[in-house]
């Protein structure tokens, strides 16, 4: 999974991918990032508990999060969004629908924090 979503974003976005939740949550640390992707289901550090630590870290607390599932049941999707989560995709997903999002939220972030966007497209 973590190789198909990167060449899906690789054309459009700079990224770093990681093996598991805790190189994530040292990638995270070790840097400033505009959004983060990740999957519920990892080794060493689940998604859910990546999302709590990015949310409890002053420097970090306001990154948009993406959470990638295969649990499509509304009660997993609301769970995920009340652990702080900004979008909840379920797997299978399209590519279209992953870049879609990634864009929303990085609009939604640029908006928060009253940066422009980018070129001068304020339609974007």
């Amino acid at each position: 999974m973590r190789d198909y979503v990167a060449r899906l974003l690789a054309d459009r976005y700079d990224l770093t991918a990681v093996g598991d939740g805790r190189m994530a949550m040292e990638a995270i640390d070790a840097g400033v990032w505009d959004v983060v992707v990740t999957d519920i289901t990892m080794p060493g550090l689940d998604g859910l508990e990546l999302v709590h630590r990015i949310r409890t870290d002053p420097q970090h607390k306001g990154t948009p999060v993406i959470l990638l599932a295969a649990l499509a049941h509304p009660e997993a999707a609301v769970g995920g969004l009340v652990a702080g989560a900004n979008d909840y995709i379920v797997k299978p997903f399209t590519a279209l629908e992953l870049i879609a999002r990634v864009d929303a939220q990085l609009s939604l972030a640029r908006i928060r924090s009253g940066a422009p966007a980018p070129d001068g497209d304020a339609d974007r």
